[in-house]
C-alpha cells in the first residue's frame, strides 16, 4: 500500500513541509479516531481537467467502534459528486457536516469534513465517516470522547493541531482505553474517564478527581507540566507507589 508521502508527493502538488504537517496529523489521528467512535479518511487535492479531485491518502479505523470500510481505501478517488462535505469544506475553510449515501453500504453515512489547515491555507480534508444507525443513545463517556474530539477538530481546521516541532512516538504510548483525563487551562481535572479513575485507584488515589489538579491528587504530573510549558505532545513512564508504572501520553 502507498504511503502518504508517496501519494501527496506523486499526485499532488503540496510543498514538502505541507506533506510534513499531515504526516504529523497522521501520527496522531489513532488517538482522534478512538475519541470519536469512527473511521477517520484523509484526502488529498488533485488537479483534473474536469476540476479538483479527492485522492484517499491515508486511513485509520477506532479501537472504540466498528469500521463503515472493510477494505483500504488509500489510493481510491473520491469527487465532488461522492462526498460534497469535502469540497466544501476546502473552499470555505469551515467545518461541514451531512449525510452520504455510499452504494456499498445499505444505510447513509454521517461525514464530518474538516479542512486541514496550515499557515491559512486549506492543504486537505480530514473526514469522521461513521453509520446514522445507532444501537443505543451515547452516555456520559461517550458525549466527553466525542467532545475532545470536537475540540481537536476545531484545532485541525484553525492550523492548531498537530503542533509544530516534535512529535511524540504515540505507537508506544497508551491508547484512548486505557483511560483518559481532561485538563482544563488551570491544568485542574475536568473529567476522568472510567479506566482512568481505575487507574487512579491502583495506585493509591480514591479521591474525587474532578476539580483537583494531579498534583493535588499525588499524581506524579510531570508530563502533563511539559506539555503545558513546551507545547508539544509527551510521552513519560513514571514511577508511582505501591510498585506500580504508568505510562502517559500528554497532549
Amino acid at each position: 500500500m502507498p504511503t502518504l508521502v508517496e501519494l501527496a508527493s506523486n499526485h499532488t502538488e503540496l510543498h514538502d513541509d505541507d506533506i510534513a504537517h499531515l504526516t504529523a496529523l497522521v501520527s496522531e489521528w489513532g488517538m482522534l479516531a478512538d475519541f470519536s467512535f469512527a473511521d477517520l479518511l484523509l484526502y488529498v487535492p488533485v488537479a483534473s481537467a474536469s476540476g479538483t479531485n479527492w485522492l484517499t491518502a491515508s486511513q485509520v479505523r477506532a479501537a472504540t467502534g466498528q469500521t463503515l470500510y472493510q477494505s483500504d481505501l488509500v489510493g481510491e478517488y473520491a469527487d465532488d459528486t461522492d462526498r460534497p462535505f469535502i469540497a466544501a469544506a476546502a473552499q470555505s475553510a469551515q467545518i461541514q457536516k451531512g449525510q452520504i449515501t455510499l452504494p456499498y453500504l445499505p444505510d447513509p453515512v454521517s461525514m464530518t469534513a474538516i479542512p486541514v489547515q496550515r499557515e491559512g491555507k486549506v492543504i486537505a480534508v480530514l473526514t469522521r465517516e461513521v453509520s446514522t444507525v445507532s444501537g443505543r443513545r451515547p452516555g456520559q463517556l461517550e458525549r466527553n470522547y466525542l467532545s475532545i474530539f470536537d475540540d481537536f477538530a476545531t484545532m485541525v481546521a484553525t492550523g492548531l493541531f498537530p503542533f509544530a516541532g516534535r512529535v511524540a512516538d504515540s505507537s508506544v504510548a497508551p491508547r484512548v482505553g486505557d483511560g483518559v483525563i481532561v485538563l482544563d487551562g488551570s491544568a485542574r481535572v475536568r473529567y476522568a474517564s472510567p479506566n482512568a479513575v481505575s487507574a487512579l485507584h491502583r495506585i493509591g488515589i480514591r479521591a474525587n478527581a474532578v476539580g483537583q489538579s494531579l498534583a493535588e491528587l499525588g499524581f506524579a504530573h510531570d508530563a502533563a507540566r511539559a506539555s503545558f510549558e513546551r507545547r508539544e505532545p509527551v510521552v513519560e513512564e513514571l514511577d508511582q507507589e505501591h510498585d506500580v508504572t504508568l505510562l502517559v501520553r500528554s497532549i
